[in-house]
């Protein structure tokens, strides 16, 4: 049920997979500056591994070895952005125990978790706050918020909070 309800990536075109990873890896650049990069990179590589060798395949490998260089960055990138993101939730989600023990409102819990806590988190929390200042549903907003973020425990704290908040539970 939650996959059907805050949705999948599975149906995505390959250019639609290529913007989240940018996203995950934390690069808000065009998608075509990125294969414009890219293939700069692994034309340099080969003229440069062709122009000592005069080997055609050690261009080839020369080429290949700079891409793969290049996709290792950015997959440690996204891993590192990803582990920043799991600690940031929990951080978030002491915040707004305390907060709601204190009396403060599921949507004040956000607003403050959105000024304390950092990139990438804190601008999720930003836009479920601004979508609800705006007259958006708090559940939908973050359900909206879940469906966009790939983090399963993110959807699981969604999940959560919308159950909490449809049974009338006691959030903190």
């Amino acid at each position: 049920k939650e996959e059907k309800e805050f949705g999948t990536h599975e149906d995505l075109s390959l250019t639609e997979r290529m913007h989240l990873w940018l996203e995950d890896a934390g690069w808000n650049v065009p998608f075509r500056t990125v294969v414009l990069v890219v293939v700069t990179l692994g034309g340099l590589s080969f003229l440069i591994t062709f122009s000592l060798t005069q080997q055609v395949w050690v261009g080839v490998c020369g080429a290949l070895g700079a891409l793969y260089i290049l996709s290792q960055y950015a997959q440690n990138r996204k891993l590192k952005r990803a582990n920043l993101f799991e600690r940031q939730l929990v951080d978030a989600l002491g915040v707004a125990a305390r907060a709601l023990r204190a009396g403060h409102p599921l949507v004040g819990a956000f607003q403050l978790i959105s000024s304390e806590i950092g990139e990438p988190l804190g601008g999720i929390f930003q836009r479920i706050y601004q979508q609800q200042a705006f007259g958006s549903d708090l559940r939908e907003s973050i359900r909206d918020a879940a469906r966009v973020n790939r983090n399963r425990e993110f959807k699981l704290f969604a999940t959560a909070v919308t159950v909490q908040m449809q049974s009338g539970g006691n959030l903190a």
